[in-house]
């Protein structure tokens, strides 16, 4: 026997309302968890204004060590109280930084070809002049986009003497 269009419409009304109320319930329990975390990261941020607080108050009195000692923390640990992270001022990783280039002049990069290198016209380039390729001659081969396998390659003119000097003011 076939069902009616009513008792199929009733059918799926009951299916959708087990679904909506699923959907709520699984909605307020995460909305709860999120408002008790939210309200457990003000507390927590309280605590460590006060542990920052009695640690400075501490330190007046004693070294971070003896306090440590007193406490039975790790020296570390008593100074991420004062809002460190218990290892001290750190610079940062500098590897590969420079403020002025090896060529010592700033603003100015330096020589990577040895002096009197040939220019890719064939002319000898003078120490610390500029010398570019001509388009189409010499230079770095850079893959085509339009290559199917990297098999094209399109030439990049290079700078091989580094920038000319600055002028002397």
């Amino acid at each position: 026997m076939a069902s009616s269009a009513e008792q199929i419409r009733e059918r799926v009304r009951r299916a959708d309302e087990a679904r909506i109320a699923a959907r709520a319930a699984a909605a307020a329990d995460a909305d709860r968890i999120a408002a008790e975390r939210d309200a457990t990261r003000v507390r927590l941020a309280q605590l460590d204004q006060e542990l920052g607080a009695a640690a400075l108050q501490a330190l007046k009195l004693m070294a971070p060590e003896e306090l440590a000692e007193f406490t039975d923390r790790p020296v570390r640990e008593v100074r991420e109280w004062l809002g460190g992270d218990g290892r001290g001022a750190r610079r940062g990783n500098t590897a590969g930084r420079r403020r002025t280039p090896r060529g010592g002049r700033s603003g100015v990069a330096a020589s990577s070809a040895p002096s009197g290198s040939t220019a890719p016209s064939g002319s000898t380039a003078p120490s610390g002049s500029t010398a570019v390729p001509p388009p189409g001659e010499g230079g770095a081969a850079v893959p085509d986009e339009g290559g199917a396998s990297g098999d094209t390659a399109v030439p990049v003119p290079t700078i091989a003497a580094g920038l000319a000097p600055a002028s002397a003011s």
